[in-house]
């Protein structure tokens, strides 16, 4: 029987055996099974493999070396270079492949926590209906699977995609409904307090990437990329969180001025662990006979400060 993708019709895409078929045709490639083609092949959550999305950013003025450099080859540019920087376009690719949903079941309790908790908020899971938290169950990794599905389809991070899924939510309608006095028909009538926009700030992941890489190397650490980046998830996973509830704090503070109680002291900052902490924390935690006690605090707490600009 011939095994379609679930993303391909029933009529108008080859089937995998067909592609392997074509493949070892091309190639002269080895006998490849199915299985084996499934193993090489990553399927992108919610798009297809080939999927592209064009995006676009702010271009980077030359350096004085490098324009002159430019200049000297091709001067028919120097109009174009006085412009100013052009923007930067490129194709993205699918960042999220089948069985990422999978990820956070490596993490600690409380980052799947924080994570359920933001998933929550943009809209992805209703943690009336879920079982105490803590546990990454199906409910909790299809819902990250639907947040990963639409990051690749929108060309976005997991977290860009679970900030704008937030502010949706937010921003969406609220209210009650009731009876028209008149028709006697129930309408919706729309809540007056409007909740400001949920913004999100998380450090740059390529900062914490190189950082948390030389952090393991100078500490003699043995851990893959996969591992660093299962960090960097719960870190930034984290940071989402902490906002996330201080927002909700602010909102509900807001809402009771806005019904008439006394005024309170606003919620203004949120205190997130520093990168230090947190990786010591996780190191600890996963690789524990690695890391000797109070190493990465005299240690690498100076280099993390230094990569991340002081940022706490």
């Amino acid at each position: 029987m011939a095994v379609r993708r679930w993303y391909q019709g029933a009529d108008d895409q080859p089937t995998i055996e067909e592609e392997i078929e074509a493949l070892e045709a091309g190639g002269g490639r080895e006998a490849t099974s199915p299985e084996r083609y499934r193993a090489a092949v990553r399927d992108p959550l919610g798009v297809e493999p080939n999927y592209r999305v064009v995006k676009t950013a702010p271009g980077e003025p030359l350096s004085a070396r490098t324009r002159s450099q430019v200049l000297s080859g091709f001067p028919e540019l120097k109009e174009t270079l006085d412009a100013g920087p052009v923007p930067r376009v490129w194709a993205q690719k699918p960042r999220y492949f089948r069985d990422d949903e999978w990820k956070p079941a490596s993490w600690g309790s409380e980052a799947i926590i924080a994570l359920q908790r933001a998933l929550a908020v943009a809209g992805y899971l209703d943690l009336d209906s879920m079982p105490p938290l803590g546990r990454w169950d199906p409910t909790s990794r299809n819902a990250y699977a639907d947040l990963l599905a639409e990051a690749n389809a929108a060309g976005l991070t997991a977290e860009e995609q679970l900030a704008q899924s937030a502010q949706a939510v937010r921003t969406g309608g609220r209210g009650t409904w009731q009876t028209d006095p008149e028709t006697g028909e129930l309408r919706f009538v729309p809540e007056e307090f409007v909740a400001p926009p949920l913004t999100l700030q998380t450090t740059d992941r390529d900062t914490l990437r190189s950082v948390f890489r030389s952090a393991t190397t100078q500490m003699g650490l043995s851990w893959n990329m996969d591992q660093i980046e299962e960090v960097i998830d719960a870190y930034v996973a984290k940071q989402t969180q902490l906002q996330t509830d201080a927002y909700n704090q602010e909102v509900a503070r807001l809402r009771s001025e806005f019904e008439g109680a006394p005024s309170s002291e606003p919620i203004t900052s949120v205190t997130v662990p520093s990168p230090a902490n947190f990786f010591e924390e996780e190191a600890r935690r996963t690789d524990p006979t690695g890391v000797a006690a109070g190493e990465i605090g005299e240690v690498f707490a100076p280099a993390f400060f230094e990569a991340l600009g002081g940022y706490v």
